[in-house]
């Protein structure tokens, strides 16, 4: 975990976690050890730990973008709406209808394509509803 932690190495990958750093004589003995769950569990857990000691240095990123934007720099702007507002491009463009809206309206939509299809006999769905109808009923 210490190795994982520290910011200064890269983050290795599994054979190397094994060879370099666990020093085991072959990489699939890191298996013998930790399961893939329990090594995705380490991995996150180092990450996390790993982004605390980031705090300092993201600080002052977001203490230069704020001036930046606070300049008139455009771009500087957009970003931090983006990082401090969870605002995206395009966002207004965005419908998040509930289920029983996404019902409704895909309702509305067959049925006026099966008012303009003359209820879509000529695909043949009415034979289709009918048998459905009677393996309901039963």
């Amino acid at each position: 975990m210490h190795f994982l932690v520290n910011p200064e190495h890269d983050v290795p990958s599994r054979r190397t976690l094994a060879l370099e750093v666990l020093k085991l004589s072959h990489a699939t003995h890191l298996y013998r050890y930790f399961s893939c769950d329990e090594l995705n569990e380490i991995l996150d857990e180092a990450l996390q730990m790993r982004r605390k000691q980031y705090a300092a240095d993201l600080a002052r990123i977001d203490q230069g973008l704020l001036r930046r934007a606070a300049a008139g720099d455009p771009a500087a702007a957009k970003l931090c709406y983006m990082r401090f507002e969870g605002w995206e491009p395009g966002e207004r463009r965005k419908v998040d209808l509930s289920a029983d809206l996404k019902v409704a309206a895909m309702r509305e939509i067959l049925k006026d394509i099966g008012d303009m299809s003359r209820n879509f006999q000529d695909l043949g769905l009415e034979k289709a509803d009918e048998d459905s109808e009677k393996t309901i009923g039963e």
